[in-house]
């Protein structure tokens, strides 16, 4: 079949994480024990629905917020809820009534922080606790530096484990996976890898999204080698069995770094790995073919997703469109320009009529090229300065040169509006 020639691996879908395991422990830790009879009061309908003010002079009537300790899970328990504003404003309630905040309040505050993506509320709650001689604990620095992981602050993040570091608390696993996912949405490879080495080095054990989160940043900064020797190496010598992302990741980064026959043999080797593909993994192996100039294999993957059970998005279909626009197959991405619309059930993008356009301009199909710049009128599809300058070129080429000197000008305009 067209799956088994550009690939042949068993079929199955993988469930990626989509929260930091940082995140959730940090958010465990902070917590007070849910027993408080403070939380289930908040969780009744009739108790959630009143405004804040209310609310808290309701849970002081019940003699449930008259205390620090009180306050402490009332903060954290806005701050699961995300609601970063209520958590600060009963932090500020607290203080005025003369309660001084100790390290589990401030590490309450700055998990809400967190949780809303907040990171210099939480850095500035973080500098609150030194100035007022709280000694910050694991629970602090990893909640603040989730905040900088969230808010992509990679800097601030290692200059947080660099404090902390200075501190009498010891980094855990929590701190470092925030700090290397910091670094990997900073597509700061060398810090992630020296965080995940300085890891080994205090023999704390290593877990697969923190992995993971290293191979990432080798994937953002085109690291292929770093990306295969984390996962073939690092892995495997913590006794740790790659998952299909961290695969998808090191296949992205042989695709972002042209390395297409490395790409294709990991892609190759997923079932010898005993993973399954997913829609990211094809996708990989798509754009990693049609680099190497291999179209045919490239839409093999595309028509045997059905046979395994996966469903195509938008990406995909314009890796393909890209692929046929690279290798000049017009008819190809024609065809799958329509199937896309038909499958998403949505009008194609502008970028995916522009690999479309692009095909057609370059085999010489003037009229398929004028007949797509319609159908993107017709659709309101916004024609940018790639589709208008392929309109320019196809009415020239059509020989109608007044309409190709009005449309440049028209295109002209709308660049300097």
């Amino acid at each position: 079949s067209s799956w088994a020639r550009a690939g042949g691996w068993a079929v199955g879908v993988a469930d990626p994480m989509s929260r930091s395991a940082a995140t959730r422990t940090v958010a465990a830790a902070a917590a007070p024990r849910r027993g408080h009879p403070l939380v289930a009061r908040l969780q009744e309908p009739d108790v959630a629905r009143l405004p804040q003010q209310a609310r808290w002079s309701l849970l002081e009537r019940e003699g449930l917020l008259c205390s620090g300790k009180d306050y402490t899970a009332l903060i954290a328990a806005e701050g699961r809820g995300r609601a970063w504003r209520d958590a600060l404003a009963s932090w500020e309630a607290m203080r005025a009534r003369g309660f001084e905040p100790n390290v589990r309040m401030f590490s309450a505050l700055i998990s809400a922080f967190a949780a809303g993506s907040q990171p210099s509320r939480a850095l500035e709650s973080l500098q609150e606790m030194r100035l007022q001689c709280v000694e910050p604990n694991v629970v602090s620095f990893s909640a603040a530096m989730t905040a900088c992981e969230r808010g992509h602050w990679w800097q601030q993040a290692l200059e947080v484990l660099t404090l902390m570091r200075s501190s009498a608390c010891e980094p855990s696993v929590v701190t470092f996976s925030a700090a290397i996912s910091a670094c990997a949405k900073g597509a700061r490879w060398i810090a992630a890898c020296d965080a995940l080495d300085e890891m080994v080095r205090r023999r704390l054990e290593l877990n697969t999204i923190t992995c993971n989160a290293a191979i990432s940043a080798c994937e953002k900064g085109e690291q292929w080698r770093a990306a295969f020797a984390l996962m073939d190496e690092s892995m495997q010598h913590a006794g740790i069995k790659p998952d299909v992302v961290s695969v998808n990741s090191t296949l992205s980064a042989c695709a972002k770094a042209s390395q297409w026959v490395e790409a294709v043999k990991l892609f190759q080797s997923l079932s010898s790995r005993g993973l399954s593909p997913d829609v990211v993994s094809v996708s990989c192996a798509m754009r990693a073919w049609g680099k190497g100039l291999h179209w045919p294999q490239s839409l093999d993957l595309l028509v045997g997703m059905r046979t395994a059970l996966l469903t195509p998005d938008t990406g995909t279909y314009n890796i393909a469109l890209t692929v046929c626009e690279e290798s000049q197959q017009w008819e190809q991405a024609v065809g799958i320009l329509a199937a896309s619309r038909r499958a998403c059930k949505q009008r194609p993008q502008a970028n995916s009529y522009n690999a479309t356009v692009s095909a057609c301009k370059k085999s010489g199909e003037w009229e398929q090229t004028l007949q797509l710049l319609a159908d993107m009128a017709s659709e309101g599809v916004p024609v940018d300065a790639v589709a208008g300058m392929a309109l320019v070129e196809a009415l020239a080429r059509a020989r109608l040169s007044n309409a190709a000197a009005l449309a440049y000008r028209d295109l002209a305009a709308h660049a300097r509006a």
